[in-house]
């Protein structure tokens, strides 16, 4: 491991210790709620840059950047949100923002966009699957 590389490992812990209170959510258990549920019962919502975004996302997924923009997009503090970005910590930050704000059914997703397509799991670009995750 090259010095600075970060791990997976790593990474999550960083997480872990920078946004303690942040509610999280598995890939696998987005995915089996995203098959039994319609677009209404869960928001994807995808915190990375535009640039990030339209090379490939999730299928359905708001690209807002923000908590406050969420927020603005979302009023209703129950409604159920899911927050990614690259590998977790973006998302995170944002998803303790919302908690702070009253939102109670706000969660990351584990190792965001790069864990689900590792994981074998579609990411779409126009309504297409693609195979390239990042810029």
């Amino acid at each position: 491991l090259a010095e600075g590389q970060m791990t997976w490992a790593l990474i999550k812990s960083k997480i872990d210790q920078d946004f303690p209170m942040a509610k999280s959510i598995t890939v696998e258990d987005l995915a089996n709620q995203v098959e039994k549920t319609i677009q209404e019962d869960i928001h994807l919502i995808d915190v990375r840059t535009l640039a990030e975004f339209e090379v490939s996302h999730l299928h359905l997924a708001n690209w807002l950047q923000t908590a406050d923009e969420i927020s603005d997009r979302f009023p209703d503090r129950k409604t159920p949100l899911v927050l990614y970005c690259s590998v977790g910590y973006r998302s995170a930050r944002e998803a303790v923002k919302l908690q702070d704000m009253g939102f109670t059914a706000v969660h990351n997703l584990e190792g965001s966009i790069f864990e689900w397509a590792n994981k074998g799991y579609p990411v779409y670009r126009g309504g297409m699957v693609v195979h390239r995750v990042h810029p």
